[in-house]
C-alpha cells in the first residue's frame, strides 16, 4: 500500500511544528534562566557597592559626601530620572539637600502646600508607586512633578511615574528626611535592567541605614572632636575608645547586610536551581541545551558558595555538622592543594593519626583550610617552609586564646609558614572584612575574615602568632565530637531519592514567594504527591480549619502575617501530630533558637536541588515507617 504523498508531507509539516514549540520552549526556558542570572549578578553588584559605603565611611566625614556617595551607588546602578535626599524646610515647602552631581541640582526652596508636606510627614516606612499619573492631583504625583527635572516636561505624554520614598532619621543640622528617588516609564519596562522595582524597597531601606549610622558617626566623631579640645587630658582615652566603636559598626553593618541578603538571594538560587534541574532532567544527556541547563546549576551553586561566604563574615551561614577523622581529611584535602602552593615552598606535614574526631561543619573546614594554605603561600613570595600540623589542643593554646575552655575537648589543625609575618598594628585588624596587606587587585581581604565568621560559628577558636621577618603560625582548635557524633558518621550514600510514599500523601507548601511556591508545587507533583499551597501561616490554618488535611507542612520561616516558627506552634496545639518541616535560607541554629516548641522539626535549607527536595520530603514519611 503506497502511502500518499500529499498526506505525507502534512505529517512531516506537523511534525516540524511540534519540533518548532519545543525548540522555541527550550529557548525560552534559557532566556528566563539567563535573566535570572543577570539579576544575580546585579544584586551581587548592589551588595558590594553597599558594602563599600559602609566599610569606607571614614571618621569626620562630612555629611555631604556621605549623602553624595550614597545617592551615586543609586544613580550608578538603577535607571533614574532623579534622586536625592530631601528635608522640610521650616519656612515654606522643603529643600533638597543632596543629589548626584549628573542630576539636575535645585536651587534653594521647593514651594509646597499643607497637603504634600503632611503627606511626607506620614512616610514613616519605605514606600513605593510605580503607576503615578504625572499631571494627577494626588500628594505623590504632585510631589513627583515638583521634584522631576526640567528635561522631564518634554517626555512622551501618557507615561507612567515611578516614585520611591525611604525615610531618613537624620540629614544635615535637620532631624529627620526622606530619600527619593523618580524614573518614567517611557524609555524602560519594570522588567528592563536596571529598573527600580518594588522588590528593590529592602534594598533602599538598607542604604538609608547605612546612610543613618554614616551621619550618626559623622556627628559623634565631630562632638567627640570638640570634647578632645576642651578635656586635652583625655584625648587618647576617646580616640581608642571611637576606633573600636567605629570598626564594631563596620562589623555589625555587614553581618546585618549578609543576614538580610540571605533569604531573598537563596531564594532567587532556589528557583534557579528548581527549574534547572527540572529541565535537564527533561532533556536527552548529551544535547547541547543539556549541558547548558548544567552550566546554569553549576553557577547557581557557585553564586550559593559566594552567599556562604558572605554569611561567614557574620556568622550566619547553614552549618552541616558531622563527626569526621581531622588528620585524614587534612590529609585528603592537602593532596589537591599541592598544586596551588608551589615548587619553591617546601610543605612539612605532621598529621597525629590518634586524635579523636572532630564536629564541624565539612565543606567550611575546607574552605578555612584552603585560604590558610592560600595566606601562608602569599606570605612567602621568594619560597620558604610551610608546616601543616595536627595535634591536640594544649594548656599553652587555652592561655593564649581571648576566652577560657578546656584544652582536653579541642583537636587542632595549624598552618605555620616563614614569611614576611606581621606587625601588631596588622595583626589587631587582619580578621575585619575586606582588610589586607596585599597589592591592589591581588587580594579582597575576605579570606580570614570567612577563616574567623565559620570557626567561631562553629564553637571554635582562631589563634595567631607572628612577627616581621619571622613568618606567621595560624591556629585553629576545632570541638571534638561526642559520642552520638561519632557513632553516627558514616559514608553518605548518594541514592536518587524514594517516592514510593507519595501516592495518597497530601503536602501543604506555605511560602509567600510565588516563584518558590510553583517550583516546589511542581516538583512534588510531578513525583506523585498532591499538594496544597499557602503563601502564609494565617492561610495555612486557615484552609486547615476548612477541612482541608496534610500529610505534611513544608514552610517557610520569614514570611508576612505568621512566619514558620508561629505557624509550627500553632499547629502543634491545634493539631498534634501533624508533621511539620522547615525550609529556609537562613541557619538551622537561627530557626531554632526563634522556637519555643519542645519538638524540633526537621530542617531544609535553602538553596536546594530538585532530588534533595523529594529526597528530604520522603524521608519525613519514612520515619513513620521506621516506627
Amino acid at each position: 500500500m503506497t502511502l500518499d504523498p500529499e498526506k505525507r508531507v502534512q505529517e512531516l509539516v506537523r511534525e516540524n511544528e511540534a519540533l518548532n514549540e519545543q525548540i522555541k520552549l527550550l529557548v525560552q526556558t534559557e532566556q528566563r534562566l539567563y535573566r535570572s542570572q543577570n539579576e544575580i549578578d546585579a544584586q551581587l553588584d548592589r551588595i558590594r557597592s553597599l558594602a563599600r559605603f559602609a566599610l569606607q565611611t571614614e571618621d569626620g566625614e562630612p555629611v555631604p559626601s556621605i549623602l553624595s556617595r550614597a545617592l551615586e551607588i543609586l544613580w550608578r546602578k538603577f535607571a533614574l530620572d532623579w534622586c536625592g535626599v530631601i528635608a522640610l524646610d521650616p519656612e515654606s515647602g522643603f529643600v533638597v539637600v543632596g543629589s548626584p552631581e549628573e542630576v539636575e541640582q535645585h536651587v534653594g526652596a521647593i514651594p509646597a502646600d499643607d497637603a504634600i508636606r503632611a503627606w511626607l510627614l506620614e512616610r514613616g516606612e519605605p514606600w513605593f508607586a510605580g503607576e503615578l499619573d504625572a499631571a494627577g492631583q494626588a500628594p505623590a504625583e504632585r510631589l513627583a512633578a515638583l521634584l522631576a527635572p526640567a528635561s522631564a516636561k518634554t517626555r512622551p505624554r501618557g507615561g507612567q511615574t515611578q516614585l520611591a520614598c525611604v525615610p531618613l532619621r537624620r540629614v544635615d543640622d535637620r532631624q529627620g528626611g526622606w530619600l527619593v528617588t523618580l524614573s518614567f516609564q517611557r524609555r524602560i519596562s519594570a522588567l528592563a535592567e536596571g529598573a527600580l522595582a518594588e522588590e528593590h524597597l529592602p534594598y533602599l531601606q538598607l542604604l538609608a541605614n547605612h546612610v543613618d549610622h554614616a551621619i550618626a558617626n559623622a556627628l559623634m566623631t565631630e562632638d567627640l572632636r570638640e570634647r578632645s579640645a576642651e578635656l586635652a587630658h583625655s584625648l587618647e582615652t576617646l580616640e581608642r575608645t571611637q576606633a573600636d566603636l567605629v570598626r564594631s559598626q563596620k562589623m555589625e553593618a555587614v553581618g546585618r547586610l549578609a543576614g538580610g541578603v540571605a533569604h531573598d538571594f537563596n531564594n532567587l538560587l532556589t528557583v534557579i536551581l528548581g527549574y534547572a534541574g527540572a529541565v535537564g532532567s527533561a532533556l536527552p544527556e548529551g544535547s547541547p541545551q543539556h549541558a547548558n541547563v548544567q552550566r546554569v546549576i553549576e553557577a547557581a551553586k557557585r553564586a550559593a558558595g559566594i552567599t556562604s561566604q558572605l554569611l561567614a563574615l557574620g556568622r550566619r551561614q547553614v552549618l552541616r555538622r558531622e563527626a569526621f577523622d581531622l588528620s585524614e581529611h587534612t590529609s585528603r584535602i592537602l593532596e589537591l592543594l599541592r598544586r596551588l602552593v608551589g615548587e619553591d615552598v617546601l610543605v612539612e606535614v605532621v598529621l597525629d593519626r590518634s586524635l579523636p574526631m572532630v564536629s564541624a561543619d565539612r565543606a567550611q573546614f575546607e574552605q578555612v583550610l584552603l585560604n590558610l594554605v592560600v595566606n601562608a603561600r602569599d606570605a612567602m613570595p621568594s619560597g620558604g617552609t610551610m608546616r601543616i600540623e595536627t595535634r591536640p589542643a594544649t594548656t599553652l593554646d587555652a592561655v593564649r586564646a581571648d576566652t577560657t575552655f578546656d584544652p582536653s575537648r579541642f583537636a587542632v589543625v595549624s598552618v605555620a609558614d616563614t614569611g614576611v609575618g606581621m606587625d601588631a598594628g596588622t595583626l589587631t585588624r587582619i580578621f575585619e572584612p575586606f582588610y589586607t596587606t596585599k597589592e591592589q587587585g591581588k587580594g579582597t581581604g575576605l579570606g580570614l575574615a570567612v577563616v574567623y565568621g565559620a570557626i567561631k560559628q562553629g564553637e571554635g577558636h582562631v589563634l595567631v602568632e607572628s612577627e616581621p621577618g619571622r613568618g606567621s603560625r595560624f591556629t585553629v582548635l576545632l570541638p571534638l565530637a561526642s559520642e552520638a557524633e561519632c557513632e553516627t558518621a558514616r559514608p553518605k550514600t548518594t541514592a536518587p531519592p524514594s517516592t514510593a510514599s507519595a501516592p495518597g500523601r497530601t503536602i501543604l507548601v506555605v511560602e509567600d514567594e510565588q516563584a518558590i511556591r510553583h517550583v516546589v508545587q511542581q516538583l512534588l507533583r510531578n513525583a506523585g504527591y498532591r499538594v496544597e499551597e499557602a503563601e502564609h501561616g494565617a492561610a495555612a490554618l486557615a484552609k486547615l480549619d476548612s477541612g482541608i488535611t496534610a500529610d505534611l507542612v513544608l514552610t517557610d520561616v520569614m514570611m508576612p502575617r505568621m512566619g514558620g516558627v508561629q505557624l509550627a506552634e500553632e499547629l502543634e496545639r491545634r493539631y498534634p501530630g501533624m508533621r511539620v518541616a522547615f525550609m529556609s535560607g537562613y541557619s538551622e541554629d537561627l530557626v531554632a533558637a526563634g522556637a519555643r516548641s519542645s519538638r524540633r522539626a526537621p530542617f531544609l535549607s535553602k538553596p536546594f536541588t530538585p532530588d534533595v527536595l523529594l529526597r528530604f520530603v520522603a524521608e519525613q514519611f519514612a520515619r513513620d515507617a521506621r516506627r
